[in-house]
């Protein structure tokens, strides 16, 4: 259903730089409590050193209150980077999760749009982990919990880590942060969740030559995070 509200049913046309569209430009959306629709466009493959994030009203109209008449520029230190997920972030603003040539990138901007200084090193943090994020919630606590893997084919390795609420790494978590998760051929972590209890539940996707299935670890946080259950459905 096309949301009327929405220009007219006509959408709204988010730009990119003509050299990101041959190499599988990253999008990443969230919705604010707000109702702000948030928007992030990074290059994908290969990398570039920043990424645009566009925000708009419930109407589709560029939201004036966000970076410049609804749009920010990103950039960290110069590193080449690409965003991969996007979430609202416990008391306003979004969390970011993607990868840098350094490892997996996550970052925290306000509600204008701008980097939350307080938040990692100036408003972003890189975790040393081969590969990228591609999956990223929060806890109650404020935790940050974020799932991303390397590699392809029969080669890929899967983690799941957790930061603090300012994006500091929770070593007590798993082995330096980081709980290694059971993967499929050619797979990618799609989604992680926190549920009420605090346990994590990581959602696996993938398959190959026909083959096809889903693979769902949790994690059990009052356990040190040693027990992982997993499930696979072929589809």
């Amino acid at each position: 259903v096309i949301d009327s509200a929405c220009a007219g049913v006509a959408g709204t046309v988010i730009p990119a730089p003509s050299s990101w569209l041959a190499g599988a430009t990253s999008v990443a959306t969230t919705i604010l409590p707000s109702g702000t629709t948030l928007v992030v466009v990074s290059s994908g493959y290969p990398p570039a050193s920043f990424a645009e994030v566009h925000a708009f009203t419930r109407t589709c109209a560029p939201d004036s209150a966000f970076g410049d008449n609804g749009v920010d520029r990103l950039t960290f230190g110069g590193r080449d980077f690409s965003v991969a997920a996007a979430i609202p972030a416990l008391g306003g603003g979004a969390i970011l999760a993607g990868q840098s040539t350094s490892g997996w990138l996550v970052a925290r901007i306000d509600a204008s749009g701008r980097l939350d200084r307080a938040f990692g090193r100036g408003g972003w943090t890189v975790l040393p982990w081969p590969g990228g994020a591609s999956a990223v919630a929060q806890a109650p606590s404020g935790d940050i919990v974020l799932g991303g893997s390397v590699g392809g084919g029969c080669c890929v390795r899967e983690w799941v880590g957790e930061l603090s609420a300012r994006g500091a790494l929770v070593r007590r978590f798993g082995s330096g942060g980081r709980v290694r998760i059971g993967v499929l051929e050619d797979s990618g972590v799609a989604r992680v969740a926190v549920e009420q209890g605090g346990d994590i539940l990581a959602l696996t996707g993938g398959g190959n030559m026909g083959c096809w299935g889903v693979t769902v670890a949790a994690l059990n946080r009052s356990e040190e995070h040693t027990s992982e259950l997993q499930s696979l459905t072929n589809l």
